[in-house]
C-alpha cells in the first residue's frame, strides 16, 4: 500500500473525537473542560504565578537546603503569599498576550487575502529575459 492509501485507511478508522474519562467526570460535574494550546505558555496564567511562587522560594532558602520537608514547608508558605493583585496581573498579561495573537491572526489572514499570485503559462524564456 502507498502512503496516501494507508492515511486514508488510518482517517477513515480514527475515532471522530478523542474524550478523555476526566474530561466525562468534569462534565457530569457542571464544569467546561478547555485546553490550553501546547508550547504557549504564555497563555496559561500559572505560568506567571508559579515565577512568583519559585522567586519567594528562592529568597527565602538562604540556607540552600532542600530537603523535602523545607521545600514543603517553603512552598506551602510562598503559595499562601501570592496575593490576589498577583493573580489579578497574571491574568490581565494572559488576556493581553491573546488580544495580541488574535490581532496579528487578523493582519495575516487580511496580509493573505491582499496577495495574488501570477502564474506564467510562456514556455519561452527568452521572452523573460531584458533585452540589451
Amino acid at each position: 500500500m502507498r502512503k496516501a492509501e494507508l492515511f486514508s485507511l488510518i482517517d477513515s478508522n480514527r475515532p471522530k473525537k478523542l474524550v478523555y474519562k476526566i474530561d466525562n467526570l468534569i462534565e457530569k460535574e457542571g464544569h467546561e473542560v478547555i485546553r490550553l494550546p501546547p508550547y504557549h505558555c504564555d497563555l496559561n496564567a500559572i505560568e506567571f504565578v508559579w515565577s512568583s511562587v519559585k522567586r519567594i522560594i528562592k529568597e527565602r532558602n538562604v540556607t540552600g537546603d532542600l530537603s523535602l520537608n523545607n521545600l514543603k514547608s517553603l512552598l506551602q508558605t510562598a503559595i499562601t503569599e501570592v496575593t490576589s493583585a498577583e493573580l489579578g496581573s497574571a491574568l490581565q498579561n494572559v488576556e493581553n498576550v491573546e488580544n495580541n495573537y488574535w490581532e496579528k491572526d487578523g493582519l495575516l489572514e487580511d496580509l493573505v487575502d491582499e496577495l495574488s499570485f501570477q502564474i506564467d503559462t510562456n514556455d519561452d524564456s527568452d521572452s523573460e529575459k531584458p533585452k540589451l
